[in-house]
C-alpha cells in the first residue's frame, strides 16, 4: 500500500520520478536547439538587412529573405526600376520578374511608371504598397498575370485622363490571386480574363472609377470575389466599349461563381451590381449593393 507523500514502505528518502527527469532532459535540449535556431535566424536576419542598406523598405524584403529561399533579391530599386516615378521602369522591371519566375519577388514600396509589365507562370509579387502607375499613352493591359501567379498589396492606377487607348488594369491568363490591392482610374476593366481552365480569385481589393467593368470573367471554372468594394464618383461616365452601360461584376460562361462581404456603391451609373449569365451555379450573399438588380441566368444560385 503507498504512503501519503509519494514513499513505499522499506524505502527510506524521496522516491526518483524518471519520468519527470526524461521530460526535463528533453526540454532542456528543446531550449537548446531553440536558442541555437533564434541565433541562426538573428544573424541571417542581420546579414540581409546590412546587405540591403538602410531603406526601410528594403529591409522588410530582405527579412522576407530569411525565411522565403525563392527571394529575388534583384527587383529593388536600381538597374532601371525607378521607385520615385519619374523615369519608365517597364523594361527593366519585366527583365526582372522574368528572373524569377517560380519565385517570389518584393518590390520595395514606391511608384513605378510603367506601359505594362507581366508576372510569369508560378510567380507571385509582393509589392508593399507600391503604386504601378501606367504611363501616358502605355499600352491596352498594364498588369498581365500568367497561370499559378498572385499579385499583392499593389496600387495599380490607370492614369486615365492620359490615355489614347482603353486600358485594362488587369488580364489574367490562368489561375491567379489578387489580394489587397487598389485598381483606380482604368480606362476600361478593372479586372478580366482570356478564358482559362482554373479559377480567378480577388480579396480585398478596391476597385475605384473604373469606367467599364471592375470585374469581367469569361469562361473560367470558378470566380470568388471576397470583401471587395467598388465605387464609382457620380461626376464620370461609365460606358463598356460598346457604349453601353457596364456591371459592376460580370461572370459570363464561369461554372461556380462565389461573391461574398462585398461592398458596391456606383451612384448607380452601371447598370447591374452583379449579372452573370451562362454559370453553371453561384454563391451570392452577404454584399452590399446600391444597386441590387442582380441578374441570373442559372440553375443553382444563393442570392441574398
Amino acid at each position: 500500500m503507498a504512503i501519503s507523500g509519494g514513499h513505499t514502505p522499506g524505502q527510506s528518502g524521496h522516491v526518483t520520478d524518471h519520468n519527470l527527469i526524461d521530460a526535463a532532459i528533453a526540454a532542456k535540449a528543446a531550449s537548446t536547439a531553440l536558442t541555437a535556431e533564434i541565433s541562426r535566424a538573428t544573424t541571417a536576419e542581420a546579414a540581409a538587412i546590412t546587405t540591403a542598406g538602410t531603406n526601410a523598405d528594403t529591409k522588410i524584403a530582405a527579412q522576407h529573405s530569411v525565411d522565403n529561399s525563392t527571394y529575388v533579391a534583384g527587383v529593388v530599386a536600381g538597374a532601371g526600376i525607378d521607385p520615385t516615378g519619374a523615369a519608365d521602369s517597364t523594361t527593366a522591371l519585366n527583365a526582372a520578374l522574368t528572373a524569377a519566375t517560380g519565385k517570389v519577388a518584393h518590390l520595395p514600396k514606391g511608384t513605378y511608371l510603367l506601359s505594362g509589365i507581366s508576372i510569369p507562370a508560378g510567380t507571385k509579387v509582393y509589392c508593399y504598397g507600391s503604386t504601378l502607375k501606367a504611363k501616358t499613352n502605355a499600352g491596352a493591359t498594364l498588369v498581365t498575370m500568367a497561370a499559378g501567379t498572385e499579385l499583392r498589396d499593389a496600387t495599380l492606377d490607370g492614369n486615365r485622363t492620359n490615355q489614347s487607348v482603353v486600358q485594362d488594369g488587369i488580364l489574367t491568363t490562368g489561375h491567379a490571386v489578387i489580394r489587397g490591392c487598389t485598381i483606380k482610374d482604368v480606362s476600361s476593366r478593372g479586372v478580366t480574363t482570356s478564358g482559362f481552365t482554373g479559377a480567378l480569385e480577388i480579396v480585398d481589393t478596391v476597385f475605384t472609377n473604373v469606367i467599364s467593368y471592375p470585374i469581367a470573367c469569361y469562361g473560367t471554372d470558378v470566380l470568388k470575389v471576397t470583401r471587395c468594394t467598388i465605387t464609382f464618383d457620380p461626376a464620370l461616365t461609365a460606358r463598356d466599349v460598346n457604349g453601353d452601360l457596364p456591371r459592376a461584376i460580370l461572370p459570363y460562361g464561369v461554372g461556380s461563381v462565389i461573391v461574398t462581404g462585398c461592398y458596391i456603391n456606383c451612384g448607380r451609373k452601371y447598370r447591374d451590381g452583379i449579372w452573370h449569365t451562362g454559370c453553371t451555379e453561384s454563391i451570392i450573399t452577404g454584399n452590399t449593393i446600391d444597386r441590387k438588380s442582380t441578374r441570373l441566368n442559372s440553375s443553382h444560385a444563393n442570392i441574398s
